[in-house]
């Protein structure tokens, strides 16, 4: 198999008074993607909600998952604390960061 690699940047109109933008890598090798964000702006912000969706144009449809895909449990920071959160990967392009409560 040969990996096949790129870049995105993905808008989180949702996540805060303005609209942060992160540029993420990808890296696919068969069905297995790998995605790491190498750069950002606009972070950290003042969020006005628990959760923060990608526009839908912003993941490449190469990398969508068939379906919707859950992934694993993460860390994120609400007003100083730690909260636990979940990532959403969308088969309609989509990725939605949900607030799942304190740690």
């Amino acid at each position: 198999m040969t990996p096949v690699s790129g870049t995105f940047v993905a808008t989180f109109a949702t996540a805060c008074t303005t609209s942060p933008t992160v540029t993420f890598d990808y890296q696919q090798i068969g069905n297995i993607v790998t995605v790491w964000s190498v750069a950002s702006s606009g972070w950290p912000c003042t969020s006005d909600s628990t959760s923060t969706i990608t526009g839908s144009a912003d993941i490449p449809a190469a990398i969508r998952p068939a379906t919707d895909r859950c992934l694993q449990l993460m860390r994120g920071v609400d007003n100083g604390g730690a909260v636990n959160t979940e990532v959403y990967w969308q088969a309609n392009g989509f990725v939605n960061f949900i607030q799942l409560g304190t740690t």
